[in-house]
């Protein structure tokens, strides 16, 4: 954050360095992925499965939100 404040890096490195981030954002979301065991989803059964979804969709609805209320840029 510094560096990138101080104007010490030029805009096309960090051009490169925002591609990087987002690929191990999704390197990093993919293994997470790689840990869910549909076995033991349907051992716990459907109430936690349910529980996870409704919190998925209320973070969804408060970022779209968010995003509406404050667009980027």
């Amino acid at each position: 954050m510094l560096i990138r404040t101080a104007g010490i890096l030029p805009e096309s490195a960090l051009e490169v360095f925002q591609v990087v981030q987002t690929l191990l954002l999704a390197a990093a979301m993919f293994a997470l992925g790689l840990g869910v065991h549909f076995k033991t989803l349907l051992r716990v059964g459907g109430r936690p499965v349910l529980l996870g979804l409704l919190s998925t969709l209320v973070i969804m609805a408060v970022s779209l939100g968010g995003t509406v209320v404050f667009p980027p840029g």
